[in-house]
């Protein structure tokens, strides 16, 4: 591969990647007050972001053997497939104000997102030895960008559909996984031969019993877990500090920064 396809295939990567964290900003400025405002239980408002994590770890190794299949590009445009049947039926569960439609939704999501974090290793694949570490800091970098539009699109669509709040906001959802898709097509990673879909890699429990993968492990498990804690409880506090929508979009905004 030629080194401007190299680029080229990174640039795109990038606003792939942007674009999926532009979904997961939107996500989490909106699910646990969509799921408080469907719920009989108040309790349970975060019963939907928290299934949206559960299934993105479970779906990593099903994601993972898909692109080994089918090749990093048709992967992740099965991912994207998902993304707009997720978004899709969150719609659906808003206008029929059912909640455990809306966990449906919120499930179907997060297979799309277990797709997305395959984008950095699709990079480091894509780039010569010598620029892959800056092609996974660009393609990660389009995070940066996301945090600023996702809140954004949610502040300027969660009353666009009024009297049925945030499913505006769902619709652009459905919207990003399109715009993937388009992104998508020019992208030239190449399908695995045969050849190289039969090779077996070292048995996962061989892996897991590294000390390096444990740490890492579990220093990803400890930080995504506070993480996905706080922002999933803060738009709900906010507001129910009297705060608006739009003040808590900006809180996670800056935190996602």
């Amino acid at each position: 591969m030629q080194l401007a396809g190299i680029n080229r295939n990174v640039s795109y990567l990038t606003v792939c990647n942007a674009l999926c964290n532009t979904s997961t900003a939107l996500e989490i400025a909106i699910n646990a007050l969509v799921g408080a405002m469907l719920a009989e239980d108040k309790s349970l408002a975060t019963l939907p972001h928290a299934f949206r994590w559960l299934t993105t770890m479970v779906v990593a190794f099903p994601a993972a053997w898909t692109m080994r299949v089918l090749g990093r590009r048709n992967a992740f445009m099965v991912g994207a497939l998902f993304g707009i049947i997720g978004a899709g039926i969150g719609v659906w569960a808003i206008f029929l104000q059912s909640f455990w439609l809306f966990v449906v939704g919120t499930v179907v999501m997060g297979v799309f997102n277990s797709f997305a974090n395959f984008y950095r290793f699709a990079a480091a694949e894509a780039a010569e030895a010598a620029f892959r570490p800056k092609a996974i800091s660009l393609v990660i970098g389009g995070g940066i960008v996301a945090a600023f539009i996702g809140p954004e699109i949610a502040k300027h669509t969660v009353e666009l559909f009024a009297p049925y709040t945030f499913a505006g906001t769902y619709i652009a959802l459905a919207v990003i996984p399109v715009l993937l898709l388009i992104a998508l097509l020019p992208i030239d990673l190449p399908a695995p031969r045969a050849e190289e879909r039969a090779k077996r890699g070292r048995p996962t429990a061989e892996i897991m019993r590294q000390k390096r993968f444990i740490v890492a492990a579990l220093g990803g498990m400890i930080g995504w877990g506070g993480m996905v804690l706080l922002m999933t409880a803060t738009p709900l506090s906010m507001v129910a500090c009297g705060h608006s929508f739009s003040d808590s979009a900006f809180v996670i905004q800056w935190h996602i920064v």
